[in-house]
């Protein structure tokens, strides 16, 4: 129906998490004209610029607020809408949409992303455990379901496999650690990986020294469009790589292809200052202060901060920093990207690093306790530092620019 106005009938709303609460930035919201198309599991090389599924109709993306609108968008009755981010995708049943009028979506039911596979789609993520920081405990928070929650026997029909690793016990089915990092075909299985804090380098659950083959497994997974996100220690990954463009020359050197990683977990200061001279790193400090409006503008507090990383070069990008205490004198990097395969013109795999720990004192455990086990051991409310993960573990699912 002609309405006479550019826009004609819209649609607007908020794009959230799971959970129905946080609201997402950078996700596609369409009106398809088509059926969906189905996604390959694993890591695969997924490239900004492919055209949407589904042929739709009108597109959006949200924004720094994880508000979008839709202009001339489809009237009537039981009209679709989807949400779509990297792997994650859902869609939804507008119940009504009045032709030449602003339609605004107030249900977050409608705008979320699935919590379980049969809502939609979800990537598959591999988790390993650390016994100083329970960061797999946000998952659960940003709203995944209990029931998507496995190991590795349970394969593509959990959601997420949880491994344990170093400082950290067995429970349930979880097998080690290493049975992922020492297996490139198990790795590749896997859209993305969440390498949790082991409380050292602990290099024996990584093959025993650091020229294993773990590392160089983890680097070949990261070049065929793998994705992983670390935290303090798991620093191992980009200072042992055998790819010289990231890691040392030679093997265990501070100087290493992205910069210089001296390690050993040294304090940083909190709280953590994020670069607003980036495009991303903008709209962090504009979401986070939307999400968490209690929050200082442009910086976020961890549970603890580190000083492992003194300075990286420009194949990285940083996005925060802080001081070496008691003041230091320089300031360090404390979130990076690096895309891979690093120096390529195709690049399509990625890591983030948070220099920090972001469960930690919350009481919150990736494990069995008091008669539960993980994720049902995960209760506390999502902290602005743990916000700051949620930032990034959603942007880690969209397509590499």
């Amino acid at each position: 129906k002609a309405c006479g106005t550019p826009s004609g009938t819209t649609i607007s709303g908020t794009v959230y998490a799971p959970n129905g609460q946080l609201p997402l930035y950078g996700v596609t919201v369409y009106i398809p004209n088509g059926p969906l198309p189905t996604f390959t599991p694993g890591a695969q090389c997924d490239v900004c610029g492919s055209p949407l599924g589904g042929s739709p109709v009108t597109s959006a993306v949200s924004d720094q607020n994880g508000n979008f609108t839709l202009d001339n968008a489809p009237s009537g009755l039981a009209i679709p809408i989807v949400v779509q981010l990297g792997k994650w995708q859902r869609k939804a049943i507008i119940p009504s949409v009045t032709a030449c009028t602003a339609n605004a979506l107030v249900d977050p039911n409608l705008t979320r992303l699935p919590r379980t596979q049969t809502e939609g789609n979800m990537p598959h993520i591999a988790l390993t455990t650390g016994g100083c920081d329970s960061v797999g405990c946000i998952l659960p928070k940003l709203g995944i379901d209990p029931s998507e929650f496995g190991y590795q026997s349970d394969g593509y029909a959990k959601a997420v496999n949880t491994y344990y690793g170093g400082g950290s016990s067995a429970f349930g089915a979880a097998t080690k650690a290493d049975n992922l990092w020492s297996s490139p075909s198990l790795l590749a299985t896997y859209d993305m990986a969440i390498f949790s804090c082991e409380c050292s380098e602990s290099l024996s659950t990584k093959g025993g020294t650091d020229t294993a083959a773990e590392f160089a497994n983890v680097t070949n997974y990261l070049k065929a469009g793998g994705r992983i996100f670390t935290s303090d220690f798991q620093y191992t990954w980009y200072k042992y790589s055998p790819d010289p463009k990231i890691g040392g020359t030679p093997i265990g050197s501070s100087t290493i292809g992205i910069g210089e990683i001296m390690g050993n977990a040294p304090t940083g200061s909190d709280p953590v200052t994020i670069d607003t001279s980036t495009s991303l790193g903008l709209t962090l400090a504009e979401w986070l202060k939307n999400a968490y409006p209690a929050s200082t503008y442009a910086s976020f507090k961890a549970d603890y901060v580190f000083a492992n990383i003194q300075y990286l070069n420009t194949e990285t990008q940083p996005y925060a920093y802080s001081s070496t205490p008691p003041p230091g004198p320089s300031i360090e990097p404390r979130i990076f990207t690096l895309n891979t395969p690093v120096g390529s013109s195709s690049q399509c795999g990625q890591a983030i690093h948070i220099d920090a720990h972001t469960d930690q004192t919350t009481g919150d455990s990736v494990g069995c306790t008091g008669g539960k086990c993980y994720p049902k051991t995960c209760s506390s409310l999502l902290t602005e530092g743990e916000g700051t993960f949620a930032f990034y573990f959603f942007q880690m699912s969209a397509c590499i620019p």
